[in-house]
């Protein structure tokens, strides 16, 4: 639930934004200039405003610039900094818009697709991973960028909460291959061995678990998995291990390993 004060600022930044907007409607052609830097304000205060955690009340607005920019980008079609102002409104709303080839290489993919790997990770801070997902799908698009591992990885995470097992096996598989980042590197090798474990195959699991493990020795989510896993093939002795070797890394969770400690023992 949003704070009274968060409630007060988020009408405050959208009505100032939309008073905007009708102010960059009303200028002439002669003032075009003028016009592009209000719609580019506007579309700022839009994509700052998705970041906080209301991120649903952006679509309206969002709705309201479109035509606006789609008509700059018409007197002037060789604006790539329109060209992607457009293409991130678009995103948000859900839309299509294909960038003018000459500007994704002058825009670069990499600006487009962070873009749209940070908007997808609020859509998941809220909740709404079907939304998250679409953004990521977008972003994936563009082709191979900086951020692609990332969103392969993000977009797994999103499949696994909609519980497509299939699907985010598919991507944090894809997210290794096209990463050398060592936390990507990590957490897909973790999701790897979480779903096939979901999918009764603990014994397959177990070497993704490990290079979890062996890239973030410090996690304690890693070892519980790779205990978790051992236990589950009847390799007691090395779950054990595992176990212990969870304990101190979050003292919060210690009595809970404890306990998991203790149901080796009495199976």
């Amino acid at each position: 639930m949003l704070s009274i004060f968060e409630r007060i600022r988020n009408r405050y930044v959208i009505s100032v934004m939309i008073f905007l907007i009708l102010m960059a409607s009303l200028l002439k052609v002669g003032h075009f200039s003028r016009s592009l830097s209000l719609n580019r304000f506007a579309v700022n205060l839009i994509i700052a405003t998705a970041s906080d955690s209301n991120v649903r009340l952006q679509i309206q607005p969002a709705s309201s610039i479109l035509p606006s920019l789609r008509e700059e980008l018409q007197k002037s079609p060789a604006d790539c900094t329109s060209q992607r102002y457009l293409w991130q409104v678009s995103v948000l709303m859900g839309k299509s818009h294909q960038i003018d080839p000459h500007c994704e290489n002058r825009l670069t993919k990499d600006i487009m697709s962070t873009w749209a790997l940070r908007l997808g990770q609020h859509y998941s801070t809220v909740g709404n991973f079907r939304g998250a997902a679409f953004v990521y799908k977008k972003g994936l698009k563009l082709g191979k960028t900086r951020a692609q591992s990332w969103l392969f990885f993000e977009l797994s995470n999103a499949q696994y909460q909609l519980e497509m097992y299939d699907k985010s096996l598919e991507n944090a598989i894809r997210a290794l291959d096209t990463t050398d980042n060592s936390h990507v590197l990590s957490r897909s090798n973790f999701r790897i061995g979480t779903l096939l474990r979901r999918m009764a195959k603990p014994d397959e699991a177990i070497p993704y678990i490990l290079s979890s493990v062996e890239l973030e020795p410090d996690r304690v989510w890693n070892h519980l998995a790779l205990g978790n896993a051992y236990k589950e093939i009847g390799q007691v002795e090395a779950a054990r291990s595992a176990y212990r070797n969870a304990l101190g890394l979050e003292p919060v969770q210690d009595a809970a390993i404890r306990r998991l400690i203790e149901s080796l023992d009495n199976p």
